[in-house]
């Protein structure tokens, strides 16, 4: 499902003797609810049905939404890279780099944000194979809301682990430098190992919160906002988006908040 979209602009390619090669070639960015900074490329004649995938915008990767996305031929980063150095038509902007940038920003206030002033990366140097325990986790994750400043509440899709439970992690690197495993039943850590959650060491070493990150977590999942179903408590959509998303381990919709200051 794409959401509002910012295009960034078109690039085409061309043969060895000059001629213009078809398709051109979108860019664009969306209002997303994943929390990684990330552009989309795609073929314009089919709307992405030939040709579609999505790469980051904090670091040099591929980032999956689907689990369907391409991998960009040589020529196709080449050209991409070029594109984005190119001189933006939006006058506010010197490069097509700087506004997919600020575009990312502007639409997505409350995900990562990324320097509007960074240099362009250099796409080229995606890695064919990927990081397939990331990308695995990208594509199963969704977000609840922000826990102050720096951390982001997510829970899985389809989760193998038996316990309901939900992630807290940092927003810059989604889990590489904290995350941490709470039950969704009782004021508790969670650890499990589980060999496709590699990426989130369930391994027993997971992080802990402070007593004032406790104190925020709670107030976070008690916040009322306007999510797509309807004016829900962050703590009701939780419960609500992991039933969706792991029906074999439900929980009742009316369980109420554990003391999260109890962990």
């Amino acid at each position: 499902m794409l959401y509002k979209m910012a295009v960034v602009g078109y690039f085409t390619t061309f043969k060895k003797n000059g001629k213009q090669e078809s398709p051109k070639f979108k860019v664009f960015v969306c209002d997303d609810e994943f929390a990684i900074p990330h552009m989309h490329i795609w073929d314009d004649e089919t709307d992405g049905k030939k040709i579609h995938t999505c790469v980051r915008l904090d670091k040099i990767g591929y980032f999956l939404h689907t689990g369907k996305e391409d991998i960009l031929t040589p020529k196709l980063k080449k050209y991409l890279v070029a594109f984005l150095k190119e001189e933006c038509k939006n006058k506010r902007y010197k490069t097509n780099w700087e506004y997919a940038l600020s575009m990312w920003n502007d639409n997505n206030t409350d995900k990562t944000q990324v320097d509007e002033t960074s240099e362009v990366l250099d796409y080229t140097k995606l890695n064919e194979q990927m990081d397939i325990l990331q990308d695995r986790m990208m594509m199963r994750m969704g977000r609840v809301c922000s826990v102050g400043a720096d951390l982001d509440i997510l829970y899985f899709m389809d989760d193998d682990a038996p316990i309901p439970h939900f992630h807290v992690v940092d927003k810059q690197t989604l889990g590489e430098h904290f995350h941490t495993c709470i039950k969704i039943e009782s004021p508790e850590y969670y650890h499990y190992t589980i060999e496709q959650y590699e990426y989130f060491h369930h391994n027993g070493q997971e992080g802990k919160l402070s007593d004032e990150q406790c104190t925020m977590l709670i107030s976070a999942l008690n916040q009322v906002v306007e999510h797509q179903f309807d004016k829900w408590s962050n703590w009701k959509y939780l419960l609500h988006a992991w039933n969706i998303n792991n029906p074999n381990h439900k929980v009742d919709i009316h369980t109420p908040m554990p003391d999260y200051k109890k962990l």
